[in-house]
């Protein structure tokens, strides 16, 4: 979901969903049509988390180092157009992984994956 409350999702417009969300799109499409339709073609980073201020600024040490939370990460949307967004925060065994991989595997299960397939949701 956006900060706006529209959806991040895409279909095909053969029928509309039950939650009347996301983009229609033409007829099935490739993997890669529907990530970008549903806004869903970003990476996500791990990153340490940092204190911060009400200012948000980043607490020191009196050694000047940052004051870094131990056993925690920050999941951080990395957008195409090179801003960031904040996710959530995790533990340190947090595996990422990719929407765009996460589609390639399942569409590899299926026996999809050599650029013949179609898709009809995504998001």
């Amino acid at each position: 979901m956006n900060d706006d409350g529209t959806a991040r999702m895409a279909y095909a417009d053969r029928e509309i969903p039950w939650h009347r969300l996301g983009t229609p799109m033409s007829g099935l499409q490739t993997a890669e049509a529907m990530l970008d339709a549903a806004q869903a073609d970003f990476d996500v980073i791990l990153t340490e988390v940092a204190a911060v201020d009400a200012n948000g600024e980043v607490l020191y040490n009196p050694d000047g180092t940052p004051i870094i939370i131990t056993n925690s990460r920050a999941t951080v949307r990395q957008n195409p157009d090179g801003s960031f967004n904040g996710l959530a925060t995790v533990g340190t065994r947090f595996v990422i992984e990719q929407n765009k991989d996460c589609l390639m595997r399942a569409l590899d299960i299926v026996g999809a994956s050599k650029g013949d397939a179609v898709v009809d949701t995504v998001g």
